[in-house]
């Protein structure tokens, strides 16, 4: 609750950047991970499936705090940014593939499909590993999602590294 005031403003600020076509705009140089960044399609799906999964969690965040101003301002946004749902591409990215299927902008098999189950752990980010398998899982690939662990964290920790690499 002493966060309240940050938060709104917060959401003030990012409400800016929501455009008339429902897409998050204007952020100077938005950057998902290292993996992405040479991939600015990527890195722009990926964005607007991030800002739907926040505004969802300003939303809960708002209940908590009983700010029923917010919450309906949080919902109203977040279903504005769901009108995206089925135009945005991954482009070949397992980071913006991983968010569209948890935010359901994009079909959690079909992102599997397309991406997430292509190559093994090439593509895969420490940073946005978690979902990577948990969007793995979602899509009902559970094997796929503990192997891309064994494999990519584990081929880690066999070379005798003491912290995990960003890419």
């Amino acid at each position: 609750a002493k966060h309240g005031d940050y938060l709104r403003a917060t959401f003030d600020n990012l409400e800016k950047f929501i455009t008339p076509s429902n897409t998050l705009e204007g952020i100077r140089r938005p950057f998902l991970d290292w993996p992405t960044e040479h991939n600015r399609p990527a890195v722009h799906a990926g964005m607007q499936a991030l800002a739907l999964l926040t505004w969802r969690e300003g939303a809960f965040l708002a209940d908590e705090l009983n700010d029923v101003a917010l919450a309906q301002r949080c919902r109203r946004v977040a279903a504005r940014l769901e009108k995206l749902r089925g135009t945005l591409s991954p482009h070949g990215s397992k980071q913006a593939a991983a968010l569209l299927s948890l935010s359901g902008l994009a079909d959690s098999r079909t992102m599997f499909d397309a991406v997430l189950g292509q190559g093994g752990v090439s593509g895969v980010s420490t940073f946005y590993g978690y979902y990577m398998v948990e969007a793995m899982t979602e899509a009902g690939h559970r094997q796929t999602a503990l192997d891309t662990v064994r494999d990519y964290w584990g081929a880690i920790l066999d070379m005798g590294a003491t912290s995990f690499w960003e890419d």
